[in-house]
């Protein structure tokens, strides 16, 4: 058996587990008429009665809108707003954190209007009609904040220049976001960055055909000098907020993706809006120094701001 042969085996077999729907997905498709009656619509994989296009439409899983997948945990599903055609999240949110308090908080219309405010904006919130445990939030669709690559030194420069505003903001008024990592750095790429759209669930995929439900691996993008993007901080499940900075207080044990902190270790207690600011720290020099290392541009930056750095008057 080649190579080949044994890889097209792997994906037939992968593509049947796809026929169906697994629990967290079937959790989505039961509350598709409740969600319609909201004004959201789901992809035709969650809607009632749906059967595999792949198997009558002649083309391959692999290319079919309705074989991709959701976020793999199952809290977060893509809609579209009906009103007026807006692709948005939906996110389940656990009604036993501060989750819900801190974003609603933040994004109150009077710090929603400050320039400084980078967090991502919660667009409605509505209950679930069998469970107390949880709520449904509304949010933009956003994507990984460092893809595509940036094209130039701006491009860069604002993104940072971004991010450390808003953690700046959250800590002005005395949130600590305790989760600074990848996954909750997001950009909003607007209509411009991949003009031929991408899909909410797969931004690596797109619409090549108007009408069609085909997709395609490689979506077309410009740069983010001619399309400009918003730098979101987003997911405040682990976020503490206080009341003024006299009740701040000093915490202890993990918190977080980036648990790879001295602060961690034994059982040591810190300042979380310190440890804020080590995290946005580690998030950027790996995103943007060392997986990008190679590049000329962050190259170029790490030179700009040794020469500013070094230059005495």
């Amino acid at each position: 058996m080649t190579a080949t042969t044994t890889s097209n085996a792997l994906w037939k077999d992968n593509s049947k587990l796809l026929e169906k729907l697994d629990g967290n997905e079937q959790r989505w498709a039961d509350y598709q008429p409740w969600l319609k009656s909201l004004g959201y619509d789901l992809r035709p994989r969650y809607q009632p009665g749906w059967s595999p296009s792949w198997l009558t439409s002649g083309l391959a899983a692999l290319s079919s809108e309705d074989a991709l997948l959701p976020n793999i945990h199952g809290k977060i599903m893509d809609a579209t707003r009906t009103r007026d055609g807006r692709t948005v999240a939906l996110k389940l949110v656990p009604t036993d954190t501060q989750e819900l308090p801190i974003w609603t908080y933040l994004s109150s219309p009077k710090l929603k209007s400050d320039p400084r405010n980078h967090c991502v904006p919660l667009l409605d919130v509505h209950p679930l009609p069998d469970s107390d445990d949880e709520v449904l939030a509304v949010m933009p669709i956003l994507v990984y904040f460092h893809r595509p690559s940036f094209e130039t030194l701006g491009e860069i420069m604002l993104c940072v220049h971004t991010y450390l505003e808003g953690l700046a903001f959250l800590h002005d008024h005395h949130v600590a976001h305790l989760d600074i990592c990848t996954a909750n750095v997001l950009q909003d790429p607007g209509k411009d960055l991949f003009p031929e759209g991408f899909h909410p669930a797969r931004p690596t995929h797109y619409f090549p055909k108007q009408n069609s439900s085909e997709v395609a691996i490689g979506t077309p993008y410009t740069c983010r000098t001619l399309a400009p993007v918003k730098f979101y901080l987003i997911d405040f499940g682990e976020s503490v907020r206080y009341e003024n900075f006299q009740a701040r207080r000093l915490m202890n044990g993990q918190v977080g993706h980036d648990l790879d902190v001295p602060e961690f270790s034994g059982d040591k207690w810190y300042d979380p809006f310190r440890l804020d600011i080590r995290a946005m720290g580690d998030m950027l020099k790996t995103q943007l120094y060392q997986v990008r290392s190679k590049s000329r541009l962050t190259r170029m930056l790490i030179f700009q701001n040794r020469l500013t750095t070094d230059w005495k008057p």
